[in-house]
């Protein structure tokens, strides 16, 4: 099966596509709630349509190597509130990455092993990070926080993991980064938007 279209209606997908290495394409997913790893290792998914998803939910995409397009919508909430991880371990096909507002907290592997992403932005909402919520990701160019103030960390181990990347943040809150706990150890990295 290279696609799915889903049903206009909508419904409730929690891991259903685990390992499902044809799929391509997942179309007509606009009025479906996806709940935990709902396309665990699907190497082959290249693009899919989040536009009215409300959720994001821990290791949706994980394993997904050729995953090039995800169209988020403008707002999107943590699953059940909770800490997310492993959402886009192992997607080596994005190249750029824009987690949409309402995500409050990232955890370990949220973004690892992305060969080849180059920028990737966290939302104004993000208050928490936890380690290693960025790592492995050798090509990257740049990561943009939209927080005023710096999203506490839980330790800085791995967080921008063989790269040289520049931490872009609101010109506002330059210093306000530099100086607060476990973002200083980057203080050389960043700049101000």
């Amino acid at each position: 099966m290279e696609s799915i279209t889903f049903p206009e209606k909508g419904i409730t997908i929690t891991r259903c596509f685990d390992n499902c290495t044809k799929l391509k394409r997942a179309n007509n997913t606009k009025n479906c709630i996806f709940i935990n790893a709902s396309f665990f290792y699907c190497s082959s998914l290249e693009t899919i349509d989040l536009s009215n998803s409300p959720y994001l939910p821990a290791a949706m995409f994980s394993g997904c190597y050729s995953l090039k397009t995800i169209l988020f919508p403008k707002h999107m909430i943590n699953y059940n509130n909770s800490v997310i991880g492993n959402v886009f371990s192992e997607c080596r096909s994005l190249v750029e990455l824009d987690i949409p507002e309402g995500i409050t907290s990232v955890g370990y592997a949220f973004v690892l092993n992305c060969n080849s992403l180059k920028y990737l932005t966290f939302p104004s909402t993000l208050t928490r990070a936890e380690s290693w919520f960025v790592g492995a990701c050798p090509v990257l160019e740049w990561i943009r926080f939209k927080s005023v103030e710096p999203p506490t960390m839980t330790i800085t181990k791995g967080i921008i993991a063989n790269n040289s990347c520049v931490i872009y943040v609101p010109s506002q809150s330059v210093e306000a980064y530099k100086n607060a706990n476990y973002w200083k150890d980057y203080a050389d990295r960043i700049a101000g938007y």
